[in-house]
This record gives structure tokens, sequence and C-alpha cells, in this order.
């Protein structure tokens, strides 16, 4: 996690990721990026994904 904060009834976090995935029968590919999660807070208290964005830092694919 790189920033978390908020006011009132949101808050966010601001991360990095990294991660190695591997489909069956097929090479593993690795990728990184970045995220962004926003929570908003309910009438009962409880917290609720309110937006979540991630952009891998990876080039494409035979670029």
């Amino acid at each position: 996690m790189v920033d978390v904060g908020g006011s009132g009834d949101t808050a966010y976090e601001i991360g990095k990721y990294s991660l190695t995935i591997q489909a069956e029968g097929q090479a593993a590919m690795a990728d990184s990026g970045k995220y962004v999660v926003v929570w908003k807070r309910q009438a009962d208290g409880t917290w609720k994904l309110h937006v979540d964005i991630w952009n891998s830092s990876m080039p494409l694919p035979g670029q």
C-alpha cells in the first residue's frame, strides 16, 4: 500500500500490486501495476466498496 486516508464517510487506498498467473497448459505471466479504491460508509456503519480501478504498468504483448 502506498497511501490510505479519508474524511467523514469516504476513505481511499492507493497501492501497487504484482502478481503471476498461469493458465493450465500455458506459460506463467507476470503483471504489476497500481490501483485506487474508494470506500463509502453506509448508514449502518459498514464500509462498502464504491470505486475500484487498476492499471497495469506492463507493456502490451508484442510491443
